[in-house]
């Protein structure tokens, strides 16, 4: 198994255009790394959302984090277009999707290089609600996670208040929930390795999130990742250092 993790964000640089928004929540809150605001479809059915790249580029991954897809009985799929005339020109860069449970979705699909993009929404009753879109590279870790590793939706992140009486009876508790924790250590990694990938994604996660995936072939225990702590790349011997990033995480929003 791989671990990847996605952190560069096309969909932040690109231009965004939709089908239709409610007015309270405007399509650039996808575009924003923030899971606390949202963009909102204006009404149920299927609703687009596009982006204009500028240019062609290179696509292998997406996601989503923060949605209300299964409240709304919904789906999602990518697509792409050469032309962006979205007249049947169009292909799916990855099946629908029809989550069971609000959970972050980060999958893996056949490198595109288009400039027109789009994620098609279906929903019923009310329409699709997103705090965050993804479209980029993945970046493969060289190893997988070792002995030890706790996946996001295990490893939960909360504070537990006891209540007691003066005699010390226990009259129940309060729970501060922190989303959850991860712990990405990379022992051993070829120098190859750190100068062809270190620069680009320590630039990235010191300023923003990521998506992170611990297991590439089941593509379903992802999490939306901020890194706490990160120990920077030391040599461990010859040609081979180590490294670690420290996360909260979030895996159902």
């Amino acid at each position: 198994m791989t671990a990847i993790i996605g952190a560069t964000n096309l969909v932040e640089s690109g231009t965004a255009t939709t089908s239709g928004d409610d007015s309270s929540y405007p399509k650039e809150n996808a575009q924003s790394w923030k899971t606390s605001s949202w963009w909102k479809a204006d009404a149920a059915g299927t609703e687009y959302y596009y982006i204009d790249m500028g240019a062609a580029v290179d696509v292998d991954c997406w996601g989503v984090a923060g949605h209300n897809l299964v409240d709304v009985s919904g789906s999602i799929q990518v697509e792409y277009s050469s032309t962006g005339a979205w007249a049947g020109e169009e292909a799916s860069f990855d099946s629908a999707v029809t989550p069971t449970e609000n959970i972050v979705i980060f999958r893996t699909a056949t490198s595109q290089n288009k400039r027109y993009w789009r994620f098609k929404f279906v929903t019923t009753g009310d329409a699709a609600l997103i705090g965050n879109l993804f479209l980029g590279e993945y970046i493969s870790l060289e190893h997988g996670m070792p002995a030890g590793f706790a996946p996001a939706h295990l490893n939960r992140d909360r504070d537990i208040f006891n209540n007691k009486s003066e005699g010390g009876h226990w009259l129940g508790r309060s729970l501060h929930s922190k989303g959850a924790k991860i712990d990405i250590n990379q022992p051993y990694v070829t120098k190859t390795w750190i100068d062809a990938n270190w620069l680009t994604l320590a630039d990235h996660i010191e300023l923003y999130p990521f998506y992170f995936m611990w297991d590439d072939n089941s593509q379903t225990e992802v999490a939306y990742c901020f890194a706490n702590n990160i120990d920077y790349p030391t040599y461990v011997e010859d040609n081979f250092l180590s490294f670690g990033i420290k996360c909260g995480a979030l895996y159902d929003i």
